[in-house]
């Protein structure tokens, strides 16, 4: 706990400094507004973290919402509204010059939980919402069942898959390209699991199943309406589910070469126009304007659907069709395409989309194919390179009389597969992740790491006994990787790789025999492009005696966190005496690092457990924070690449830890923030990294929480947690442990 807290500390004072760094060269480069107001024009806009569009979007206001204008840098207005401060685009902010009155104060970071309602009512979750990243996340699973859909977690493949009528979403954590219905919604942040909870950006989780959402940038909050009922008219005074086919424009709007804001800006269009709708992606409508398609996004129109009257005053959207030579028929319109690149689970995806069914043709040669797609032009960006290690891929768009053509090469040994998605509206090409390369080193006398780089995010399952290890990988064609592999080891038999056979599969085996019955750890490298396997011969490594290590965290003149009126130090000791009891009583030979209240460095703890060369070792902790917000139970463990004896001790370090939090979360009753730490450098404390058998540190609850304060301060709840950890620690020793 000491060495987090110390760590939290470093991590505050080099943010401060970051901040007051940046805040200087802005000060460069910003001048002052003279005291102004300014009146939001958009129907929802957003509000940036900085002054361009690639910075992230950190709240939305309404239409006429009035603001205070503090600064301005070029074309962006820096404004205040309420506790949301950030920076708005001129064309979407009409300012008014106002009397100086003093210069603006400034206001300080929200730090309070965003709360969502839905269809009117304030929701509760058991993992409250985030914000990382200037975006907020919120749990996807709970305002996914409110809105009447079913949700499914894959733990194999860690993916959330939400079914509602005819709206399928897939959800994988970590990744920035969910699906709905196909269909690629590009996130600025992954979904991530926090609390044993899958939390996702706001603004997806309320539009994927059609429905809603709005910020009410004052309130700090999320406001949800559902999507309708499926079917169609619910019987509410307009139908939402009849399609937009046209939209009208109340300020001047940027419109975009894709679905996205990150294409290019190629025309505007101004305030009084109407635009026909070719098209929808997401949020996103594909409008026509003179001998132009372009994208605009859905927040910054007014949408009228199909059925309904135009509004008082506006004209019918007018088409004018591209002009080109000779002169078309009048009543033909060229449909626009979309090129875009996204790397994913299964490789490298180039996709080629249009807002209605595509007319293709492909023509296949070495090391390239081509598509032809009649009656198309390309809008955005037409031409983009990807790099697959270190190999090239090239996609070359270009217009040519009404067509569209789509040039993609790459390495002749390359594999492809292609796909057609969304009733032929989208056209895929999908370039598998490969082996890329293959390394090994060796350590100690015997210890062998084997290292498979990969082009992607490796998704594989291994199979092991005590001389052979088996390595599938999905989705990954064998690239560089060798059939046969000949080191000049004592220990590897044979190594090599295969691809995988079957109809419809890209995967590749690696095989590996040893000489000896070896020990086997595997896992992902650090940026998840790869894989590291580590082996060492079985008999040299050590027989640890069947004795359990207890450690009281903190002690002495070190008190640890503190809540209002208790300390770690008046709850750890008397937990572990406790947990010492029940191991006991049970046969289970025990040692404490102290059993009163005296202060140890933390090189003193983990050298008590080294020198009983004892098979486990638990340190006990309550947690704590600078806010009272933070509650539940998690427990630490540690075993980085980097450090081969505690990489060898992978799964049984990994094992112990998820024991732990099993039985305190099922005993106490408290949020499950899960297993942390394992390779990440977060894990890295004194007591984990030094201690040489596995080993595991837990945080029962929050002391700085004052429900959970209260808790701690229970003799009930403090046996309660004393049995869970024995009984983590004894199911343990059962599993792994001999003569125990």
């Amino acid at each position: 706990m000491f060495e987090k807290c110390r760590s939290n500390y470093m991590r505050v004072l080099l943010l401060l400094t970051v901040a007051i760094y940046i805040s200087s060269l802005l000060g460069s480069t910003v001048d002052k507004a003279a005291a102004q107001t300014g009146v939001v024009s958009g129907s929802v806009v957003n509000v940036r973290s900085g002054p361009s569009t690639g910075d992230v979007v950190i709240g939305s206001l309404y239409k006429d919402t009035r603001v205070n204008i503090l600064a301005q840098a070029g074309e962006w207005y820096n404004i205040q509204f309420g506790q949301l401060s950030g920076w708005m685009h001129q064309s979407v902010l009409s300012a008014q010059s106002l009397p100086v009155t003093g210069t603006p104060v400034a206001v300080p970071v929200q730090s309070q939980t965003p709360t969502v309602t839905l269809d009117g009512t304030k929701m509760t979750f058991d993992v409250p919402p985030i914000i990382e990243k200037g975006r907020i996340l919120v749990p996807m699973a709970a305002i996914f069942r409110s809105m009447g859909a079913t949700v499914d977690w894959n733990q194999a493949t860690q993916t959330v898959t939400a079914v509602r009528g005819d709206t399928r979403v897939i959800l994988p954590i970590n990744s920035t390209a969910p699906t709905v219905n196909g269909a690629v919604w590009k996130l600025d942040v992954p979904a991530r699991i926090v609390g044993n909870r899958t939390l996702a950006p706001l603004r997806f989780v309320g539009e994927a199943l059609g429905g809603t959402v709005v910020w009410d940038a004052a309130n700090f909050r999320a406001i949800m309406t559902s999507p309708p009922a499926a079917g169609g008219n619910t019987g509410q005074v307009e139908d939402n589910t009849a399609p937009v086919v046209a939209v009208t424009i109340s300020s001047t709007v940027n419109l975009r070469g894709g679905p996205d804001t990150t294409y290019d800006v190629v025309a505007q269009a101004n305030s009084g126009e109407t635009l026909r709708v070719l098209g929808q992606q997401g949020n996103w409508y594909l409008v026509n304007r003179g001998e132009r398609n372009a994208w605009v996004a859905g927040w910054v129109v007014n949408l009228i659907r199909e059925g309904e009257a135009m509004p008082p005053g506006v004209k019918p959207p007018v088409v004018t069709p591209p002009v080109v030579n000779p002169s078309p028929d009048p009543g033909s319109q060229l449909d626009g395409l979309t090129i875009s690149t996204q790397r994913t689970a299964e490789g490298l995806k180039i996709v080629m989309e249009s807002g209605t069914k595509l007319k293709t043709e492909q023509s296949k040669g070495s090391g390239s194919i081509s598509y032809e797609f009649t009656d198309c032009q390309i809008i955005g960006t037409a031409n983009r390179q990807e790099y697959l290690g270190s190999s090239l891929v090239t996609v070359q768009g270009s217009s040519q009389n009404d067509n569209a053509l789509v040039n993609i090469k790459f390495p002749t040994w390359m594999q492809y597969k292609t796909a057609s998605e969304n009733d032929g509206k989208r056209e895929v090409l999908i370039i598998p992740n490969y082996v890329s390369e293959v390394t090994r080193k060796a350590f100690g006398s015997s210890g062998e790491i084997i290292t498979i780089g990969s082009t992607g995010s490796l998704q594989y399952t291994s199979n092991i006994s005590s001389n052979r290890l088996e390595v599938v990988f999905n989705n990954t064609s064998i690239g560089s990787a060798l059939a046969d592999y000949n080191y000049n080891s004592p220990l590897i038999g044979s190594m090599g790789f295969k691809a995988q056979t079957g109809v419809g599969q890209t995967g590749t085996i690696l095989t590996l025999t040893t000489n000896r019955a070896a020990k086997f750890a595997v896992g992902p490298t650090s940026n998840g492009n790869g894989i590291t396997v580590m082996f060492i011969d079985q008999s040299e490594l050590q027989n640890r005696a069947p004795i359990v290590v207890l450690d009281a965290g903190h002690g002495g003149k070190d008190p640890g966190a503190s809540g209002a009126s208790l300390t770690e130090r008046d709850v750890n000791l008397p937990v572990v005496l406790k947990v010492g009891q029940i191991l006991t009583a049970q046969g289970i030979k025990v040692v404490y690092t102290r059993q009163d209240d005296t202060f140890l460095e933390l090189k003193e703890i983990s050298d008590i457990a080294n020198f009983y060369n004892a098979a486990v070792f638990v340190s006990v902790h309550c947690n704590g924070s600078t806010s009272s917000t933070p509650s539940g139970t998690e427990t630490w463990c540690y075993y980085p690449a980097s450090n081969p004896q505690l990489y060898l001790q992978k799964d049984e370090r990994y094992n112990l830890a998820l024991r732990l939090q099993q039985a305190l979360v099922a005993s106490l009753g408290r949020i499950d923030r899960g297993v942390k730490g394992g390779e990440d450098k977060a894990g890295n404390l004194s007591v984990l990294r030094c201690t040489t058998m596995p080993s595991a540190l837990v945080e029962m609850a929050f002391i700085t929480n004052p429900t959970e304060e209260a808790l701690l301060a229970q003799p009930q709840f403090r046996d309660k947690a004393a049995q869970a950890i024995a009984d983590g620690i004894a199911g343990y020793m059962h599993a792994y442990v001999k003569n125990r």
